[in-house]
């Protein structure tokens, strides 16, 4: 059977190379990939249209009628996964295989939404990509990584700061305002696969079983010393869960 072709989306404040071992990785065992900035974020112009992640999704559709993708298998890590899930809103029936990594399918608390758009504020009126960096880093992060992956933290706060504030304010502000994806979820009707770093303080245990009470036709893969950002955290172990998952669909 001919491999899937795959697309993978990022994290929250980061950019595509997230994903550059697992790219790689799955470029070397015959799949097409593509892994896309996000609107506002790396290479990609920030969005001029009110916040909203079906911009997302519609970038995301974009790139994969570019490609020449029809069907294709999506992986979304964090906010990744939050447009993966508006993905699945706007074109189910494109989505062959879905990989959820370190996200939720519930909206924002009032109380998470007000402190998004509080920092979207800051952002705006001109807080420093550095001081927002160091303010996130030890949420994205696990504990080990903390205290053992000096290079991976220094990678993760280079790929922050180099981001435009507005995009990161512009994305702050669709995340807050997303819908409740659990229905969504119901719906879906392929193949799926969760990740999630053991590690992960930002989305819990209790999210990724949400999600796995949702799915139907569902893996969990859980990945040990990492953190929400599992995929640079521990690579190896998160391209072999990927592996494994794309060549069962």
């Amino acid at each position: 059977m001919t491999n899937l072709p795959v697309i993978l989306l990022h994290a929250f404040p980061l950019n595509c190379a997230l994903w550059a071992d697992q790219a790689a990785a799955l470029r070397a065992a015959g799949y097409d990939v593509r892994t896309p900035d996000l609107p506002g974020f790396g290479a990609s112009p920030v969005a001029e249209t009110k916040p909203d992640l079906d911009v997302f999704a519609g970038a995301v559709l974009g790139a994969a009628d570019a490609a020449g993708f029809e069907r294709f298998a999506l992986a979304g890590l964090s906010m990744g996964g939050y447009t993966a899930m508006a993905v699945l809103r706007r074109a189910p029936e494109r989505v062959a295989a879905l990989i959820l990594a370190d996200t939720r399918a519930t909206a924002d608390s009032e109380e998470a939404a007000a402190n998004r758009r509080r920092i979207a504020d800051e952002l705006e009126a001109g807080l420093d990509l550095a001081t927002f960096a160091r303010a996130m880093i030890p949420t994205l992060v696990g504990q080990t990584t903390l205290a053992e992956g000096v290079d991976v933290v220094e990678t993760v706060r280079g790929w922050i700061e180099s981001n435009d504030p507005r995009g990161i304010a512009w994305a702050q502000r669709a995340m807050a305002a997303r819908p409740d994806s659990v229905a969504t979820l119901r719906a879906y009707d392929g193949p799926a696969l969760i990740v999630w770093g053991e590690e992960d303080t930002l989305t819990g245990r209790a999210d990724q079983d949400l999600m796995l009470d949702a799915l139907d036709d569902v893996e969990l893969a859980m990945i040990p010393n990492a953190g929400h950002l599992t995929a640079v955290e521990a690579p190896d172990a998160v391209t072999g869960v990927l592996l494994e998952f794309l060549a069962s669909v």
